[in-house]
């Protein structure tokens, strides 16, 4: 084998290592974009449900945080410059769930507290209304005579 040969044989081993190494790394890139996308599209069901969200002009039914004595859904409907209504009914029609005293607090580590004075409309409806300007999340407490029922929610910016 002559030199010539010799040289031309490294020369090209040369450039196949280089391409190998290229395929290599698009293969390692697609291989990584594949893992982030797939571990960015895991984070909802890591995160657990979401909050409803309410925007102006918008209601939501949102039922009571979900226990083994459960028995009210309440609509919450926000107007723009932030006027609130408010209706909960009250599933067991019985005058031991009525509610009696109601407030949105609000869940963003702050103590603000916005109580809701509510009024009987018929036998499972009562209505509130309240100023509720402030865009967070955002917790519809209901209280009746067993206890407190509680709806979370999230406000959107106006």
């Amino acid at each position: 084998m002559s030199r010539e040969q010799s040289a031309s044989r490294q020369q090209a081993s040369g450039v196949d290592g280089y391409a190998r190494r290229v395929r290599l790394m698009v293969i390692g890139g697609v291989f990584l974009m594949f893992a982030l996308v797939g571990a960015l599209i895991g984070i909802p069901w890591l995160i657990g449900d979401p909050l409803p969200v309410i925007r102006p002009d918008s209601g939501a039914q949102i039922p009571a945080e979900v226990t083994d004595e459960t028995q009210m859904v309440a609509r919450i409907q926000v107007h723009p410059g932030g006027q609130t209504v408010l209706v909960v009914r009250d599933l067991t029609r019985g005058a031991m769930m009525t509610p009696t005293n109601a407030a949105f607090a609000s869940l963003e580590g702050g103590s603000l507290r916005i109580d809701v004075p509510l009024e009987r409309i018929d036998q499972e409806h009562v209505r509130g209304r309240a100023m509720l300007d402030l865009p967070g999340r955002w917790e519809l407490q209901v209280e009746h005579a067993t206890g407190v029922e509680r709806f979370a929610f999230v406000l959107a910016e106006f």
